[in-house]
């Protein structure tokens, strides 16, 4: 685009995320199990990944969830 934005979405594995995040695969996947993982998108027969605004949603959410704990 000319203004210097992309039009791309940023996203990453699975591995990228647990990575990032110092957690383990099978942690992410049972988190997964749970419904308390990041939405994942299937882009491919074997590739799933996470957007950065699906991850940035999840924090918001758990955010929230410490939050209500909290009190």
């Amino acid at each position: 685009m000319p203004d210097g934005h992309s039009t791309k979405t940023t996203a990453s594995s699975i591995r990228d995320f647990c990575a990032r995040w110092g957690i383990a695969i099978s942690t992410f996947y049972k988190w997964e199990a749970e419904g308390h993982a990041p939405r994942v998108l299937k882009v491919g027969p074997k590739r799933r990944v996470i957007t950065a605004s699906d991850e940035a949603a999840w924090v918001v959410a758990r955010e929230a969830e410490a939050a209500q704990g909290a009190q």
